[in-house]
């Protein structure tokens, strides 16, 4: 599933993000950002410890199952996460657009360089043929059940995309079972072909899995088992039988969760 050398591209990824949590550590962060740009602290700040969000200067609200960002155009490049409930920030983000709330701030749980998930919509990346376009990393999760997950981990120098449903649907033995599709790509002459695919049966003790959902480290490995395997092969990625795209027959042949694969899928069902 991930090798040494996709373990040590995930950690890269990571630590561009440079991730600053903790308490301390992002209030002393946003104390620094307004310092660097000559900004004064608002008073929600000082008061409560909650940063303003601004109805005029371009700040918005980037929101996707895990990670709900607030983006401000003076603090540019800088992301900076909150834990308000996804269900009332949907309410919020449109009372925010009609212009019905004047004043309105968020405790920060994190700042980042970079975000998961969450450009261009509001439910988490969707998928597109151009292939360059798949984000490095992208979490899907069930508005009804938290836990029903689907990640896609994208290692562009390898032209390798990696789907798994990571949720507890199936325990054997003291192990949870999940499903994963490997996908090796390549690019001719502008279009994308399928060169190598599979599905594997990843086997997870209780341990491995809990810590792996916690955590939201994709390099955390499971024993696995191949189902089927195809290779050395050029199959272009908008191929079609009897009306269906086949990527999306092959992992709708294997993720249960068809409301998050649906979703997923909307941007490439519409083209056709």
């Amino acid at each position: 599933m991930f090798d040494e050398e996709d373990s040590k591209f995930i950690e890269e990824f990571l630590k561009e993000m440079n991730i600053i949590e903790g308490k301390e550590n992002v209030r002393n962060e946003i104390i620094k950002l307004h310092k660097e740009r000559s900004l004064d602290l608002d008073n929600e700040f000082i008061s409560n410890n909650l940063l303003s969000l601004s109805m005029d200067d371009s700040s918005c609200l980037s929101l996707g199952y895990e990670n709900y960002y607030i983006i401000f155009e003076k603090f540019n490049g800088k992301h900076f996460r909150i834990a308000t409930p996804i269900g009332l920030l949907f309410h919020i983000k449109e009372l925010l657009k009609d212009n019905y709330i004047s004043n309105i701030a968020f405790k920060i749980e994190s700042i980042s360089d970079r975000a998961i998930s969450m450009e261009g919509t509001e439910v988490g990346e969707r998928l597109s043929f151009n292939l360059t376009e798949v984000p490095t990393v992208t979490r899907l999760y069930s508005e009804r059940c938290y836990s029903d997950q689907f990640w896609i981990t994208h290692d562009k120098r390898k032209s390798s995309i990696v789907f798994e449903e990571v949720s507890i649907k199936d325990i054997d033995n003291n192990s949870v079972i999940t499903d994963l599709v490997h996908m090796i790509y390549f690019e001719e002459n502008g279009q994308f072909y399928i060169s190598h695919l599979d599905h594997e049966k990843i086997y997870y003790s209780i341990e491995e899995f809990e810590k792996k959902e916690t955590t939201k480290n994709p390099r955390i490995k499971g024993k696995k088992e191949k189902t089927f395997k195809i290779d050395n092969s050029k199959i272009p990625i908008n191929f079609m039988c009897n009306g269906e795209f086949f990527i999306c027959r092959v992992l709708d042949s294997f993720i249960s969760n068809k409301e998050l694969l649906n979703e997923y899928f909307e941007n490439i069902t519409q083209q056709d």
